[in-house]
């Protein structure tokens, strides 16, 4: 064999390896269920809830599936104070709560399917997501056109 053919070969096994082990060290770290993930964080940020909490959600909420399929051992174990509401689009909610405060969920893809409804949070910061590390990467694969992860769950508190 020719010596630069070695070399290649010999690059691309340990640009391999080191990729391999790369991802699999960050998927050690990511939750695979990422609206599982945020339900159990949703879980503890509500927990010791006493005041009947209503939360907005754009299409579904955490506790259903894309399918629209309940999961309900996840979402029996959230306080009963937290009620979900279910909208198609941010503006006419936004619009018929005038300048009350108001707690958003959503999906990255969901946010982002209606660009008004992400040009009105564009301005607001997520509390809370499912992945930091996931969210910001749709931020960058958005950025290059690209399609994004579905799942990443994000929490916004609006007008407080």
């Amino acid at each position: 064999r020719p010596g630069w053919l070695k070399a290649i070969m010999r690059g691309t096994m340990w640009f391999s390896m080191g990729l391999n082990m790369f991802l699999l060290i960050l998927f050690m770290f990511i939750p695979y269920a990422q609206g599982i993930a945020f339900g159990k964080k949703l879980r503890d940020r509500f927990r010791d809830q006493q005041v009947e909490t209503t939360v907005y959600c754009i299409e579904r909420h955490p506790y259903l599936t894309e399918s629209k399929n309940h999961m309900v051992w996840y979402h029996d174990a959230l306080n009963p104070k937290v009620r979900f509401i279910t909208v198609n689009k941010l503006k006419p909610l936004m619009d018929s709560l005038g300048n009350r405060p108001f707690v958003l969920l959503t999906t990255y893809n969901d946010l982002h399917r209606d660009s008004s409804d992400a040009a009105l949070v564009q301005s607001t910061k997520p509390v809370m997501t499912s992945t930091d590390l996931l969210w910001s990467l749709n931020e960058y694969l958005q950025s290059k056109g690209a399609n994004t992860i579905n799942e990443i769950w994000a929490m916004y508190e609006i007008g407080r």
